[in-house]
């Protein structure tokens, strides 16, 4: 007899040794069965390989450098999470509030690491992922739609094309928004012209005229791309951004510095912004959730 707490139960036992030579047993277990067993024994090999084997019972005090392996311990078991039930409202917005400011640390982090990343494909994908940070320049509520769409441009053979890094679309009129990523490298300005007055770099100028030629492929193209897109979209005269380079690191005088705002001002079709702005959008914010 096997008791616990609430009942007891009368197990029917066979000894092994006792079979004979051709004779066998079953031993059936559902794949529900089999997946509970191995679950629960993964929790007591994590919990063997981290601290082995003790005597008598043990109490772990949650500390800095535990707490992310606890936090994902009680995540996997689905059961735990009945007891946050038990949390009050506002535990679990402080919850949510730790888990935000942490989530753009991390994000500020990632930028400090990488202010001086030539790689155009590292910073399409970190932005795939965090696409809210672009999200957040326009004035009104927008969604990532794509990303590396192609927007028209390819000939009868086939070849050729326009691929653009993001297309966002407006949450209420549907209206697209076309992005364009380039790197914090990349140069805002170009040469003196004369009496302190600059222009704007070659490589800024060649974004400038490629978004607008994605802008004008996905207007001349339209229908035919509404008609192979499942999801509903508009073109009524598209919003065109390119996020480029860093102007902490380059627009060191005022001459610089006055030349860039009037230059990114006077663009109408064009919106320019730099890395550094958009990261520092971030850390007002973690700033202000802090406070």
């Amino acid at each position: 007899l096997i008791f616990n707490q609430k009942q007891c139960y009368k197990i029917k036992t066979f000894d092994l040794s006792k079979l004979r030579d051709g004779e066998w047993i079953k031993l059936e277990l559902k794949s529900a069965e089999l997946l509970k067993l191995f679950t629960e024994l993964n929790k007591y090999y994590e919990i063997f390989e981290r601290y082995g084997i003790r005597r008598g019972e043990t109490d772990f005090v949650v500390t800095p450098k535990n707490v992310k392996f606890v936090i994902l311990s009680f995540l996997q078991n689905p059961e735990n999470f009945a007891k946050l039930q038990d949390l009050r409202i506002e535990d679990l917005k402080k919850l949510n509030l730790i888990s935000s400011v942490n989530s753009l640390k991390n994000m500020l982090a990632v930028w400090q690491e990488n202010k001086d990343n030539k790689d155009e494909d590292f910073w399409q994908e970190f932005f795939k992922q965090n696409s809210w940070l672009i999200a957040q320049v326009f004035s009104f509520p927008v969604v990532l739609f794509r990303d590396k769409a192609y927007v028209g441009g390819k000939s009868i053979e086939n070849i050729g094309g326009n691929i653009v890094d993001f297309i966002y679309k407006s949450g209420f009129t549907d209206n697209i928004l076309i992005v364009e990523i380039k790197t914090p490298t990349t140069s805002l300005l170009g040469s003196e012209y004369r009496d302190g007055a600059f222009c704007l770099s070659s490589d800024i100028g060649g974004a400038v005229s490629q978004i607008l030629n994605y802008k004008h492929q996905i207007q001349q193209n339209y229908f035919s791309l509404k008609e192979a897109t499942p999801e509903n979209f508009r073109v009524f005269e598209p919003k065109c951004m390119v996020v480029v380079g860093r102007i902490e690191s380059e627009l060191s005088t005022e001459n610089k510095k006055r030349s860039f705002t009037l230059l990114r001002s006077d663009s109408r079709y064009v919106e320019i912004v730099s890395f550094d702005e958009l990261f520092k959008k971030v850390e007002m914010l973690v700033n202000l959730l802090e406070r």
